[in-house]
């Protein structure tokens, strides 16, 4: 809904995010310094993905791709804790759902 009503305003934090994602190689799920698992799940990369459809001004959709790409196949790694990519996604690929026995 904020792309639709608000579209320069979405264009602009998006393009903050994706200096993020420029500067640090992930997507932030949390706006603070460095990365933190404050957050759960990522919601950027469903935010970003609505924002190109949508033809939201003022990011760079070749950009943007690259970054949820990245955000939503890309396992975690190690000692990372949760605060970047996806975590449980080996497990899921593996067994097209996350077994009760698998932290995350």
């Amino acid at each position: 809904l904020y792309s639709l009503l608000f579209p320069e305003v979405s264009g602009f934090i998006i393009a903050g995010w994706l200096n993020a994602y420029k500067e640090g190689g992930w997507l932030p799920k949390w706006a603070s310094p460095g990365y933190r698992t404050s957050m759960v799940g990522t919601f950027a990369d469903v935010v970003v993905a609505d924002a190109i459809v949508k033809h939201v001004p003022g990011i760079d959709v070749g950009l943007a791709w690259e970054a949820i790409k990245k955000d939503s196949f890309t396992p975690e790694p190690r000692g990372m804790q949760g605060a970047v990519a996806k975590v449980g996604l080996e497990a899921y690929d593996r067994h097209n759902y996350i077994p009760y026995d698998v932290v995350v």
